[in-house]
């Protein structure tokens, strides 16, 4: 069930303003629920970026590569920019340590190998954007 306005606004503004990791929870799994995705992309961004939250880079990875559809709309990023931010968003996870992320990221690079760090990828996308120019 949705959350009313007034309750996610609140809990909002205490996950970004204040860095509360427990209110982001609690948001973020009712606007998965209710399938409020772009939304909870931005607010995950901001999340990920102010406060370093592991759930938030874990929540904008699940959101690249979830393979469904809203509204017409298929959200699975399949271009190599969205892949490799996407595995940025599930590296950084696993780096500050979101227990969800060990599952996938041995899904993603294998169990016999450690994981790359995270700022691999973030090169790989910056190598892309300089070689449009």
């Amino acid at each position: 069930m949705d959350l009313p306005k007034r309750e996610a606004d609140s809990l909002w503004r205490k996950a970004i303003n204040e860095g509360d990791f427990k209110a982001y929870n609690e948001v973020s799994i009712n606007y998965q629920l209710v399938l409020k995705i772009p939304e909870l992309y931005y607010y995950a961004l901001l999340m990920a970026n102010k406060h370093q939250c592991p759930e938030a880079y874990m929540n904008l990875y699940d959101m690249l590569t979830w393979e469904g559809t809203i509204d017409g709309i298929e959200l699975a990023g399949k271009d190599s920019i969205s892949r490799n931010q996407a595995l940025f968003y599930l590296l950084k996870a696993y780096e500050l340590g979101e227990k969800n992320a060990i599952y996938s990221v041995y899904e993603e690079f294998g169990d016999s190998i450690s994981p790359p760090k995270s700022i691999a990828y973030l090169k790989k996308i910056q190598k892309f954007y300089e070689e449009k120019k």
